[in-house]
């Protein structure tokens, strides 16, 4: 399998979150309580679909390279340094974030502490006031995390059982993770659509981790299809498959945008119809790089090198875009009367620059503490390494000396 990190992916995430950028830019600007059905309006709801992108590839990404090692044969890295690696690279940047955030917005000590405490400990996901207070994103975070945990619960049962069962058998087992959220997602939405009598805006109920749970589970299966199909990436056949999904899902992209501009009203039902055609939209895009040549126009495109730098640095981006722009409103930079593209081009004026700086001194000093607690290799196998005795130098014939036969 091609390496699943490469500029077009990052490049992909850099697009994915821009849309992020100009859907909250949007709603800014008053484009949701307008809520008009405008072409612009139908184009920019449209992109909301961008929030299940980020899902499934975090499925994908938590389960990819377990699901290439069991498939395989090969060893796994053990469920703690997987966790430890997983946590470390998120949550020291999103601590910092909050508690800079929630400071500069205290006006007197000591302030809202429980908005705080819940926001520190990802449960302000489940407090219908302050669920989007201090960082608004950061809601998004708590599912992430809960994947992290059930992957890491599910590392040596599944690892287990899967060892002792044929290719096949490996494969089928690997997929139950993936099934499991989906079901336990779709149970869940349907008890919170026809019997918990919750309204539209219930935000604990419809940002609940298990409302999620679906898209990450079909990035978990991609996963395993990806480890376990035919090694035709990057031939004319993945080719072929690679250019057929990339039509798909611009055609699913373009359908759901022409869906959102015929669309009289929105309830909760079309929400979460929404949401299931934004996860496999994002299953066929996150698919089509993957099974398209390097060389191909459709991954050159998206391993634009503007794109990919925003994609590296898209979690900084995503921690920090909406304390920008609340912060330009504060200062009277911008104002809810101002239009959406306005709103927008400020936005990536001011937050980008922020975010490249949030990133060089918060997130990759963060990351680099994964190789001081989770290393991937021990630091004793390193000095054993390091200090191991080489092989016997290879004596060179001259030309005085005979070749031997």
């Amino acid at each position: 399998m091609a390496r699943v990190r490469d500029t077009s992916l990052d490049g992909m995430r850099g697009a994915v979150v821009l849309t992020v950028l100009a859907f909250h830019a949007w709603q800014y600007a008053g484009g949701q309580a307008g809520r008009g059905t405008g072409v612009s309006d139908a184009v920019v709801l449209g992109l909301s679909w961008s929030v299940s992108w980020f899902f499934v590839v975090t499925g994908f990404l938590v389960f990819a390279s377990y699901a290439r090692a069991l498939v395989d044969g090969g060893r796994t890295e053990t469920a703690g340094r997987f966790l430890a690696r997983r946590l470390v690279r998120v949550l020291p940047a999103y601590w910092t974030a909050v508690l800079i955030i929630w400071a500069a917005r205290t006006r007197a000590f000591p302030g809202d502490l429980v908005d705080l405490v819940e926001h520190l400990t990802l449960t302000h996901v489940f407090d219908q006031q302050r669920i989007f207070w201090t960082l608004g994103p950061g809601w998004s975070l708590t599912s992430q995390v809960l994947v992290y945990v059930f992957a890491a619960l599910l590392w040596l049962p599944l690892g287990g059982l899967a060892r002792r069962l044929p290719r096949a058998g490996r494969v089928a087992v690997l997929t139950l993770p993936g099934l499991l959220l989906i079901a336990a997602g779709v149970a869940y939405q349907y008890w919170a659509l026809n019997r918990s009598g919750a309204a539209a805006r219930d935000w604990p109920v419809w940002f609940h981790p298990l409302a999620q749970a679906p898209a990450m589970g079909a990035g978990m299966l991609l996963a395993v299809v990806v480890a376990a199909g035919p090694r035709a990436l990057g031939s004319p056949r993945g080719a072929r498959t690679g250019t057929a999904l990339a039509v798909g899902a611009v055609a699913g992209l373009a359908a759901m945008v022409v869906w959102q501009h015929g669309a009289v009203e929105h309830g909760v039902g079309a929400m979460l119809v929404f949401r299931a055609a934004s996860g496999v939209v994002s299953v066929l895009f996150l698919a089509s790089i993957l099974y398209s040549r390097a060389a191909g126009r459709w991954r050159r495109w998206w391993g634009n090198r503007s794109l990919a730098w925003i994609g590296t640095i898209s979690f900084s981006v995503y921690l920090w875009h909406e304390a920008v722009m609340l912060s330009m409103g504060y200062l009277g930079i911008l104002t809810p009367q101002d239009s959406a593209l306005r709103v927008l081009v400020l936005l990536l004026l001011v937050a980008l620059p922020v975010s490249w700086f949030a990133h060089v001194a918060l997130e990759r000093p963060f990351g680099m503490l994964t190789e001081l607690l989770a290393p991937r290799v021990p630091f004793r196998g390193r000095y054993e390494r390091a200090y191991a005795p080489g092989p016997p130098p290879v004596p060179r014939r001259t030309d005085r000396e005979p070749a031997r036969v």
